[in-house]
């Protein structure tokens, strides 16, 4: 069943069973799985099957820390979540990633890969995927180009695949509005968490309309799946008994605010055998999977778990996708130039011509951000259209996130030119980054991370909120450390899990 807010009687009070707020991926996924399991389900979107100017502009917020993107940009409210203009790339986690490491302040998941093993065949199927097997033996012999032959001893080459990309918002629109158990609330904001009197647990959720009405929620439980901008911003506004915020008693909600620094380019490959001639590690290539399921791989490459640990660094990812420079893309070479101040030297732009029998590719790295406790999400003093505290993102990236770029730049130079595959060319000859900052992925993480203990995180394993006996968060937001992997499988993995769990 469906309901709009909007045309509810002010002062409504709606109870139910489970309240999740947020029909993205992982509300959406929540929600059906739950109802597989019998539990009755309010589903509570800030926007419709649309958005508006009015609930789009709750988005608006201040960046204060490293340039980033507007903040109405990266994040949309409508059912469906940011996977309507999500692009489908997806990879698990690696169980490095997983794993507590010396060099890494605050890294370590008080769950273990295998933990997540089962959740994430689960969630293949809800995004559209092939099988769950990201190895690149796997793969290789269903795609028509063969790759570099290079030695792995730093580099490893795996695979991303791709989402058709999955819609949620359209794909499982009907499974929602006329699942069993389920009634979903559109253009509903969540505006306040009223805890009971002792702070025990979440008594009633307020929620308003951009139009005025105000709605009440009296859930016997609650997950929050706002995204995590959003799940911070909630339980930092929501200050009626809880002071310093709902389940900020130790101070972390809103803090260690992850991305996935892009990097795109870090360099240039340049190949002096045409593609036919060297067999080209493909950017994007059809394959079909086991399961019969039509799908995209890209190749990767990332640093190999003993080659992190010697040298101290983050996970990272390394795709190449080749540049065109015969006019269909680029027919102007002052488009590579361009890219960096120093340009490239004469010698190497002549020998990029189009004409010449050089392939130049893009060597792009997306890469972790290891957790920062300066890199915060916190509230300004500006009210926004339904009266919540709008946002600051002070995005920081600590040294060894260029560390980490740095680094793979080099070992990808080793390997190709020592393969005779190739030369990269990069910035300088150390292989600084480029002087400009990197962009991200839209990929917020870690304002509400997973931890043993309430002393170091905010949720527990299950994702529950501590101290709190009747509250969980679902989404990127509990992420200790994001790998590079984009999160949406990820997430949707744990979606699978915690809805396992509340219906235990």
């Amino acid at each position: 069943m469906v309901t709009d807010a909007r045309e509810l009687q002010p002062g409504t009070r709606l109870q139910t069973d489970v309240c999740i707020v947020g029909a993205g991926p992982a509300g959406i996924t929540l929600a059906l799985e739950l109802s597989k399991a019998g539990v009755g389900v309010l589903l509570v979107e800030s926007g419709g099957f649309e958005t508006d100017q009015a609930t789009t502009d709750l988005n608006v917020g201040d960046v204060v820390g490293e340039p980033y993107f507007d903040l109405v940009a990266s994040r949309l409210r409508l059912f469906g979540g940011t996977t309507g203009h999500w692009e489908g790339m997806c990879r698990p986690l690696d169980e490095l990633d997983f794993e507590q490491r010396s060099w890494i302040d605050k890294s370590g998941w008080p769950l273990g890969r295998g933990d997540l093993e089962p959740f994430y065949v689960r969630a293949q199927e809800y995004c559209q995927l092939g099988e769950f097997d990201y190895s690149y033996a796997t793969w290789a012999p269903r795609v028509d180009i063969t790759p570099f032959e290079l030695p792995d001893d730093q580099l490893i080459s795996e695979v991303y695949q791709f989402s058709p990309p999955t819609r949620f918002g359209e794909v499982y629109r009907d499974s929602v509005t006329k699942g069993a158990g389920i009634e979903l609330l559109l253009w509903a904001n969540l505006v306040d968490i009223v805890l009971a009197d002792d702070g025990s647990h979440v008594r009633e959720l307020a929620c308003r309309t951009t139009t005025g009405v105000d709605v009440t929620v009296e859930p016997k439980r609650v997950v929050l799946a706002l995204g995590a901008i959003e799940n911070a911003r909630l339980m930092l506004a929501s200050t009626g008994i809880a002071s310093a915020g709902v389940g900020n008693a130790n101070g972390l909600v809103g803090k260690y605010f992850m991305e996935h620094p892009h990097q795109v380019p870090a360099g240039f490959l340049l190949v002096s055998r045409s593609e036919s001639e060297m067999g080209a590690i493909p950017h994007q290539v059809g394959a079909t999977a086991a399961n019969g399921r039509d799908v995209r791989v890209v190749s990767c490459m990332r640093p190999t778990d003993a080659f992190q640990r010697t040298e101290e660094i983050g996970n990272a990812g390394l795709v190449l996708s080749q540049l065109r420079l015969d006019g269909e893309e680029s027919a102007d070479p002052g488009v590579l130039k361009g890219l960096y101040t120093d340009g490239l030297s004469a010698t190497t732009m002549q020998a990029i011509l189009p004409g010449s029998d050089v392939t130049v590719w893009s060597v792009d790295i997306r890469s972790e951000q290891v957790p920062n406790a300066s890199s915060t999400i916190t509230l300004t003093d500006e009210l926004d259209g339904v009266g919540v505290p709008r946002v600051a993102m002070d995005w920081q990236r600590a040294e060894i996130d260029d560390k980490t770029v740095t680094v793979m730049l080099a070992a990808a130079a080793r390997a190709f030119g020592g393969g005779g595959a190739g030369r990269i060319w990069a910035p300088s000859p150390d292989m600084a980054l480029p002087p400009s900052p990197p962009g991200g992925g839209f990929h917020h993480m870690g304002t509400t991370r997973m931890a043993g203990s309430a002393q170091d995180g905010v949720v527990d394993s299950d994702c529950k909120v501590f101290g709190l006996g009747n509250c969980w968060v679902a989404g990127s937001s509990v992420f200790p450390t994001g790998g590079f992997a984009n999160p949406t499988l990820s997430i949707v993995a744990l979606a699978v899990r915690l809805a396992e769990h509340l219906a235990k």
